[in-house]
Formats: C-alpha cells, structure tokens, sequence
C-alpha cells in the first residue's frame, strides 16, 4: 500500500463572472490522507499478518490571486478512518490458522472470525458458505471505523469513504467484514481519543443504540454487504458485481455509475456557482436572516443575492473570503456539498 495521498476529484468549476479579481478553485479535492508509519518486519506473532490502514479525510482546493500571481489554499480534515489488511492467504501457508490471527488482533476480530468460519478447516462456516462467494482462503479487509465529523455529514461522505475505502484497498480480497456497530457505542482508536470524541460530538447524537444500529447496517447494505449471524457481523463477497449507491454518485468516478444513469445525467460535478450559491442561502437561513438584511450586511442588492443564491451569478473568491468572515466560518464552507 502506498502512503502517497489519493485525491478524488470532486467538483469542477464552471464560472462565468466577467474579470474576477481572482479564480474560482478549478476542482473541490477530497484527499485519504496517511501518517508515514513502520512495520515490524522480524516479527514471528500471528499479528504479522495484519496490516493498519489509517488516515484522515480531508477537504482541499487551491486558486490563484491573479493581480499578484501567488497561490492560496485551504485545507480541512473531515472525517477519519480505520481497517485493517489481513493476509490470511500467507498464513495459511506459513502455517499459522487464520483463527490465531484476528485472535492476536482483537476480541471483536475474533468474533467476527469465528462468525464466519470453522476453526477446524478455516474454511466458511455451513451458515455463513451459502450467503458468502468466492475462496475461503483469500486476504481479507476489515473496516474498524468511519468517522464524519458533524459539520460535513447529511451529503453521503461516510458512505462514500467506506465505498473508497473498499476499493482502494481490497485487492487481492475475497472477503470485506465489519462489525455494525454506530461509532458512538463502539471503542474509539489512534491517539487523541478523548479531543477526537469532543469534536465528533458524539453525545449530540439521537438516543437509541437499535435504532443506530439499524440505520448503520441499512447503510452497508446499500453498498452489498449481507447479514452473517446475529452478532452485527456483516460480509460483502469481492466476486459478486457490488452496488453503487445513487447518494453517492456526486463521490464517485462518472465510469463506474450505470450507464443508463450516466447518460442521462448532467455532464459531472457541479457547477461553483451552484455551490456557493446553495451555501450562502444555507449560511443565511441557519442566521435566520432574510434576503433584504443579507443584502444590507453585505451592501450589495437584493436582486444580487437573489441571483447568486440560484447559481445564476458567479462570485470572486475575494469576495467570497470576505462573506466568510462576515458569517465567522471557514471559506471552505462555501466550496463544500450539502444536502
């Protein structure tokens, strides 16, 4: 795996506003992002076979200050992730029983091994074979944990990281496993664990463990996993053709959407304006402003704000750093999706 940053394309620009002062940033990056990290390579303990995988996701774009040719950007971390690579293959053949292994890892590691398969032959279990595909013997991936803080969920993120996360990392995989259980009732991982709990806001979240759980797992289903025992194990088979969610067909690469979708569709991302526009009336209703005091704070019109709010007029990135510090909010949050 490498540790090099992988940048998915989100947005592209498409502004018209005659002679900016500076440039709409041409494309809204989301980045999985990897801490450098060493491997105990003389290792002889069955963990060996288990590779971390963790980062964070994080937001980026840049533009260009034409009157003065310098570059300006911003960067935001929206989200964390963790899984792990088990190279069950190899200890197979190495001799060490896959059982051994998610044992040295973990409880639940070991719970969900012994959910699937049979110690005895490591092979899948009777009642686990018939919904799972494919050779009992191949690597496995194991999602511990996807994480959106609370100002960029409710746009599909969470599911498209897991969805990245998947395919960016479940090479040479027969099998991808979870344990469904919502990141609030769960154990936390990586350091920081107690400021990262702050700004999750985990105790904001709604009451109700069933009823989490069952919006999480409705969630991986859409994505193909199936039910594997009763314990919240759940599986998704790499042999078998995977779905992809509508609500997240704004995240992925246009090519890998149904045809019939695709080409039907708007011709991909969307467009600046659009954005910034949705994002002002967004910043504005959260205030409880109306149009007519929005125009007044910021002197401008009402027609103005009228016509940026619906994406008809494009707006300077000058002008939007200025709206931001009006609002107190970072200028990321003019140039982010939302629902």
């Amino acid at each position: 795996m490498s540790d090099a940053n992988r940048k998915i394309r989100l947005v592209k620009s498409m502004s018209h506003e005659e002679e900016p002062a500076r440039e709409l940033p041409d494309a809204l990056d989301v980045e999985f992002v990897y801490p450098g990290h060493s491997v105990v390579v003389a290792d002889e303990g069955p963990d060996t076979y288990i590779h971390s995988i963790h980062g964070r996701i994080e937001f980026s774009t840049a533009y260009e200050d034409k009157e003065s040719g310098e570059y300006g950007a911003w960067r935001t971390e929206a989200g964390r992730f963790h899984a792990l690579y088990v190279d069950a293959a190899l200890a197979r053949e190495e001799g060490t029983n896959l059982s051994e292994v998610m044992d040295a890892e973990s409880a639940e590691m070991a719970e969900i091994c012994a959910t699937l398969y049979d110690p005895a032959t490591d092979g899948f279990r009777s009642e686990a074979g018939e919904p799972l595909q494919g050779d009992a013997g191949s690597n496995i991936l194991a999602v511990h944990r996807v994480e959106i803080l609370p100002t960029h969920r409710g746009m599909g993120l969470g599911l498209a990281a897991l969805w990245y996360l998947i395919r960016l990392h479940s090479a040479g995989c027969g099998l991808v496993i979870l344990k469904a259980v919502p990141a609030q009732y769960g154990a936390r991982f990586g350091g920081g664990q107690d400021e990262w709990a702050k700004r999750m806001a985990y105790d904001t979240f709604p009451a109700g463990q069933e009823e989490a759980r069952r919006k999480l797992v409705s969630l991986c289903e859409k994505l193909g996993f199936r039910h594997i025992g009763g314990n919240g194990v759940m599986a998704l088979s790499m042999t078998a053709q995977n779905p992809v969610p509508e609500e997240i067909f704004h995240w992925v690469p246009r090519q890998v959407i149904p045809a019939g979708v695709r080409n039907g569709g708007p011709p991909g991302g969307v467009s600046t304006p659009h954005l910034v526009g949705s994002n002002l009336k967004r910043l504005r209703e959260v205030r409880d402003w109306s149009r007519p005091e929005l125009a007044r704070i910021l002197g401008v019109n009402e027609a103005y704000i009228n016509n940026v709010e619906s994406g008809r007029k494009g707006v300077g990135l000058d002008r939007i750093e200025r709206w931001a510090r009006v609002f107190d909010v970072p200028i990321g949050e003019f140039f982010l999706p939302r629902r």
